[in-house]
């Protein structure tokens, strides 16, 4: 998936687990990783 940035692509690429990225984004933004993805990729497009 070029170009779609995904909660998969985002553990393997900080080699971590997909739960503990999880939890770190949840913690920091209040938002589930999979929100927190969808709002920056549609920030970034603006």
């Amino acid at each position: 998936m070029e170009g779609l940035t995904t909660v998969g692509f985002c553990d393997e690429r900080l080699n971590i687990s997909p739960k503990y990225f999880g939890d770190l984004i949840k913690k920091e933004t209040g938002q589930s990783a999979k929100d927190y993805i969808h709002f920056k990729t549609i920030s970034n497009a603006k």
